[in-house]
């Protein structure tokens, strides 16, 4: 089966794809580990989403629910409260 000029096309759509995800990924990381206050930020979203996840296997319906508004209005919360720091990462 011949390589044609789509293919290649598609795995350097791909490769790009997955490098500017990386550099994403790896440029958050660098500042979760370089900012104290964004280290806690993650931990706590993450607890977040375990808790979330052990209420829904469990059945704890009032639980969920709470989660639920949490991870709801959290973001816009938090954009709220480190509009500071959030400038300065975009900087």
């Amino acid at each position: 089966m011949p390589i044609t000029i789509t293919d290649i096309l598609t795995l350097i759509r791909k490769i790009v794809d997955i490098a500017i995800v990386w550099v994403i990924f790896y440029y958050f990381l660098k500042n979760i580990k370089n900012n104290i206050k964004l280290s806690l930020l993650f931990k706590g979203v993450v607890f977040i989403i375990i808790l979330k996840v052990i209420s829904g296997w469990f059945g704890f319906i009032t639980v969920g629910i709470l989660l639920e508004y949490i991870i709801q209005w959290g973001p816009l919360a938090l954009i709220v409260i480190f509009q500071p720091e959030i400038r300065s990462i975009l900087e």
